[in-house]
C-alpha cells in the first residue's frame, strides 16, 4: 500500500473514533464509557502518530473535514502537538459556526486553554 493510503487509513480509523463518541454521546441513552473507549483510542492513535513525527501530516487534512466534530478534535489535537498553523485558525472558525452543537463550545474552550498554555 502507497504511503498515502496508510495515512488514508489512520485518518479514516481517527475520523471513526470522533464520530462513534459523538453518536454515543447524542443517543437517547449517552453511554459514557462506551464514549471514554472511543476517546482513549483516538488520544492512543495521536499519540502514536506524534511519536512517529506524522501527527500534522495526519491530523492537517481532518481540519476540511466534512463533519464539525471531526474539524474539531483535528484541530484540538494539533493544537496540543504544536502545529497550530491552520489548527487556530479552524478552531475559531468552529466557535463562530451555528448550528453545530457542543462543537461550538468545545472548540472555544480548548482555544481559550491553548492560548493559557494550560495543556
Amino acid at each position: 500500500m502507497s504511503d498515502e493510503g496508510v495515512l488514508d487509513q489512520a485518518r479514516q480509523r481517527f475520523r471513526r473514533h470522533v464520530l462513534a463518541e459523538e453518536k454515543t454521546m447524542s443517543d437517547a441513552r449517552p453511554d459514557a464509557d462506551e464514549a471514554n473507549a472511543h476517546v482513549d483510542a483516538t488520544d492512543a492513535l495521536v499519540r502514536q502518530w506524534a511519536a512517529d513525527g506524522t501527527a500534522p501530516t495526519v491530523l492537517r487534512p481532518l481540519l476540511a473535514d466534512e463533519h464539525p466534530a471531526v474539524r474539531c478534535a483535528a484541530a484540538s489535537y494539533l493544537l496540543y502537538h504544536g502545529a497550530a498553523e491552520d489548527a487556530e485558525a479552524t478552531s475559531e472558525s468552529l466557535t463562530a459556526t451555528s448550528g453545530i452543537g457542543l462543537m461550538r463550545s468545545q472548540a472555544r474552550a480548548v482555544l481559550m486553554a491553548w492560548r493559557k498554555q494550560s495543556w
